[in-house]
């Protein structure tokens, strides 16, 4: 029988989401975790400077979540901001690390996890041992140690572009969490017929037809973003 996580919740306590949620910046009271939900991979954040527990919509509507209307709250940033939320879930259940864990979720926009598991998780936990050093959290649970690891740091890997095809095409929630490096640069020396074969021509072209909003020339700025940082400029005479 899974054991569920009772957790206590202050209706008068803003929630509060931290800047390393915000921006996905690694922290020492910080410990990023894989897990799933549903069968579907999920990120998630451990962070002690975050008050509660989020779910990201995207994630909700996906795995469709049987999402209720909440109390309207406000969610005050890090950054200063404050974003109001009227979604939450009951009884989420979601696999980490060979346990399962069930707990009620806020359910808002998050740009960089799937779930946060704030203070609102982690105090009802008990005595927690947090190693800074190993990067790894761990505590009681259904009677005997359970130590979280953190997730291994993402690594650089050489593609093809029809590898680069089917990853563009892979919608999983570790997708968002995926970029693409590509260089183009001249051989001297070399004939335009000699640079590449012409599967791998096909292989670009239809790269460049099915993603034109990714390869098309900037004409504006950046959208707005959940978190937007900004330099204060200062004219010296």
């Amino acid at each position: 029988m899974d054991q569920v996580l009772a957790v206590e919740h202050a209706e008068d306590e803003e929630p509060l989401i931290s800047i390393h949620a915000l921006t996905g910046e690694s922290a020492f009271q910080t410990l990023k975790v894989k897990g799933r939900a549903k069968n579907v991979p999920i990120l998630i954040l451990i962070d002690s400077g975050s008050s509660h527990i989020f779910m990201d919509a995207g994630l909700a509507a996906k795995i469709k979540c049987k999402v209720h209307n909440a109390k309207p709250f406000n969610v005050a940033m890090a950054d200063g901001n404050k974003v109001q939320g009227t979604k939450g879930c009951k009884d989420f259940t979601w696999y980490m690390q060979g346990e399962v864990f069930t707990t009620d979720v806020l359910v808002m926009p998050l740009a960089e996890y799937d779930l946060i598991l704030g203070v609102q998780w982690l105090k009802p936990l008990g005595q927690v041992t947090w190693d800074f050093q190993q990067k790894y959290l761990q505590f009681q649970w259904k009677g005997r140690p359970f130590k979280v690891d953190m997730a291994p740091k993402p690594s650089l890997t050489w593609m093809e572009p029809n590898q680069i095809i089917n990853a563009l095409q892979i919608s999983d929630a570790s997708a968002r969490n995926r970029a693409f490096v590509v260089q183009l640069s001249a051989i001297k020396g070399k004939t335009e017929g000699s640079l590449i074969s012409g599967t791998e021509r096909e292989d670009m072209q239809k790269l460049l037809e099915e993603f034109p909003e990714v390869f098309a020339e900037p004409t504006e700025l950046p959208p707005k973003r959940l978190h937007d940082h900004h330099m204060t400029g200062q004219i010296l005479n």
